[in-house]
């Protein structure tokens, strides 16, 4: 037995009696309570057994480390491997209109015997400039959570207002999705661009069924610490917007990414035949 962890074995209560690699915490938390219980006075001899301790400490200390550091990695993946906002603004505003509401959801993965959305959660403000022009931004609270300050600003412009019959109303939006690491200062920014059409099917209602194309680029050298070799990530999205005078109600389905395989990534995401991922997406919004 090592010198160290045979001091431990001699001074301290029987549950420290392990090699290093085998003594999990609660263990090293008997040791200092067992040495506090009996009064003892460390003296010269004890150094061995202290430095141990230390050991151990820096040991808990590493992997908690190592711990908060895959979290952190895995969410940045998560971000980074699709377009994984919903749609933020299908429709231009009014003018002078304001609505800032809450958006939830994110990629379908594997979670113990469920498959649920990641519970990305964005705080959106949007305003109308005019009928056709509208400008926005979103916090992403989650990844503030976990040491990313992650945000987006855009504008949207409307094309053409829903006709008469089955023609849309066609918008487009581009924005930049932006992300700093507050531990590292690493930065990261985004561009996407969204193709929307969205149908009223009431004539005194405002509610809305959309479809979506959406295009995220990513044009950094390198992603996932790997050389990147795709640029171009697509996403197609369909949902229905309850709105009246006050609030505005979304839920979405989309599928991101598809083409690309979902497997031996870190978390497991469903996708079709293997490529891809579902996501699934509510926004709650009140408007002023």
């Amino acid at each position: 037995m090592p010198r160290a962890a045979a001091a431990v074995a001699a001074t301290a209560p029987a549950a420290c009696a392990v090699p290093p690699t085998q003594t999990p915490t609660w263990r090293v938390r008997a040791c200092v309570r067992g040495w506090q219980a009996a009064g003892r006075k460390h003296d010269d001899n004890d150094r061995p057994a202290r430095s141990h301790l230390s050991t151990l400490y820096r040991i808990k200390f590493m992997k908690k480390t190592y711990f908060i550091g895959a979290g952190l990695g895995l969410l940045l993946y998560l971000f980074a491997l699709s377009a994984c906002n919903t749609t933020r603004i299908v429709k231009p505003l009014a003018q002078k209109e304001i609505a800032v509401g809450l958006d939830f959801g994110g990629p379908i993965i594997d979670f113990q015997a469920l498959k649920i959305p990641v519970p990305f959660t964005t705080i959106t403000g949007a305003y109308g400039i005019d009928s056709s022009l509208t400008v926005y931004g979103a916090l992403h609270l989650t990844s503030a959570v976990f040491g990313t300050i992650q945000w987006d600003i855009g504008v949207l412009k409307g094309l053409l207002k829903p006709q008469k019959g089955y023609i849309p109303g066609i918008s487009i939006g581009a924005s930049t999705q932006m992300m700093v690491d507050v531990f590292e200062g690493n930065f990261r920014l985004y561009p996407l661009v969204d193709v929307n059409f969205y149908w009223k099917y009431l004539k005194k209602k405002e509610h809305y069924f959309y479809f979506n194309y959406g295009s995220w680029f990513d044009f950094w050298q390198k992603a996932h610490q790997q050389p990147n070799v795709k640029v171009y990530y697509p996403s197609f999205s369909v949902g229905h917007t309850f709105e009246n005078k006050k609030m505005r109600y979304t839920i979405e389905a989309k599928y991101m990414d598809p083409g690309s395989s979902n497997l031996g990534n870190p978390v497991h995401f469903n996708g079709i035949g293997g490529q891809g991922s579902w996501g699934a997406y509510i926004s709650i919004f009140r408007k002023f």
